[in-house]
C-alpha cells in the first residue's frame, strides 16, 4: 500500500493513478503485434517485444499466463509499500518498506501529459518561483508534468549510482513510464534513479553523495555518450528484426489465404 503524501507538501498536489491529458492533448497510439516467442520461453530476454520496450498483448501472446512481459498490465499497487519521507538536503524522497526484486516494476510515473509549449508556459507563469520541477519526457514534443498532479514516483531522488531506472514502455498501444528496480532492493532503502537520462532544462548541481558522482545533472560523460551510440546501433538492429517479423507475419497471412482458395 502506498502511503499518503506528507502533510508538509502543498495541498494542491493530487495523487493520480493514471495519466491525464491537458487541454485535449491526445495520447498517441502504437501498433501492438505478437512476439515470436515459443510457449516455453515465457517472453524473457530474447522476446522481440521486450527488447523494443513493448509489453505483450495477452490477446496475442502465445505464452499466455507464463508471459513475463506484462508488468504494467499485471501491476498490483496494493502489493507495494512505498513511503514518502524527508531526506534532508535533497528534500523529499521515496523509499520502499519491503524488499523489491531486480527488474520489478515499482510504480508508474503519472501526471499531466502536455506539449512542450504548454510546459514552457507553466514555467513562465505558475512555476516561475519554484526551485523543483517534476517533468519527465513522454514522447517527441510532449512531457509528463507531475508538479501538481501525479504519482509518488515524482519523489524519487537522483543518484549517479542508482538502484532504479525510469523506463518508457508501449502498453497496448499507449506510452507508459515506470520506475524499475536495477537490482534487488532491501526494505527501507531509498529509491533512486539517474535523472541524467530524463533531465529537463539547464544543468543542476548534483548532491547525491555517491562515490562516482558526476557533480552535475544534465551532462553525459564520454563513456555514457559511447554507450548511447552503442544503444542506438542496437536499437536499429532491433527495429530491423521487428520489420522482418512484420513482413514474415504478413507473408504468412498471404499464404494462408492462398491455400484457402486453391
Amino acid at each position: 500500500m502506498i502511503e499518503s503524501v506528507p502533510t508538509q507538501q502543498p495541498s494542491k498536489f493530487k495523487v493520480l493513478n493514471q495519466n491525464v491529458c491537458l487541454d485535449g492533448e491526445a495520447k498517441s497510439r502504437y501498433d501492438s503485434i505478437p512476439c515470436d516467442c515459443k510457449e516455453d520461453e515465457n517472453c524473457g530476454s530474447n522476446c522481440i517485444n521486450r527488447s523494443l520496450f513493448i509489453e505483450c498483448n495477452p490477446q496475442f501472446c502465445k505464452c499466455g499466463e507464463k508471459c513475463t512481459n506484462q508488468r504494467f498490465q499485471r501491476y498490483n499497487k496494493q502489493s507495494q509499500q512505498l513511503k514518502v519521507f524527508w531526506s534532508g538536503g535533497k528534500g523529499y524522497g521515496l523509499k520502499t518498506e519491503k524488499p523489491i526484486k531486480k527488474d520489478e516494476l515499482i510504480i508508474e510515473y503519472t501526471g499531466e501529459i502536455m506539449s512542450l509549449k504548454a510546459c514552457n508556459e507553466r514555467l513562465k507563469t505558475i512555476y516561475k518561483d519554484m526551485n523543483s520541477f517534476y517533468f519527465i519526457h513522454y514522447e517527441s514534443g510532449k512531457v509528463i508534468d507531475a508538479c501538481q498532479k501525479g504519482s509518488v514516483a515524482r519523489f524519487a531522488n537522483h543518484s549517479c549510482d542508482p538502484n532504479c531506472s525510469m523506463e518508457r514502455w508501449v502498453v497496448n498501444g499507449e506510452i507508459r513510464v515506470g520506475l524499475f528496480a536495477l537490482r534487488n532492493i532491501e526494505a527501507s532503502e531509498e529509491l533512486l534513479y539517474d535523472y541524467n537520462f530524463h533531465s529537463f532544462g539547464e544543468q543542476q548541481k548534483c548532491n547525491c553523495g555517491s562515490t562516482n558522482c558526476r557533480g552535475v545533472i544534465g551532462t553525459k560523460s564520454k563513456r555514457e555518450e559511447e554507450e548511447e551510440e552503442e544503444e542506438e546501433e542496437s536499437l536499429l538492429i532491433k527495429k530491423e528484426r521487428l520489420k522482418r517479423l512484420k513482413a514474415r507475419m504478413k507473408n504468412s497471412k498471404h499464404l494462408s489465404k492462398h491455400n484457402v482458395y486453391n
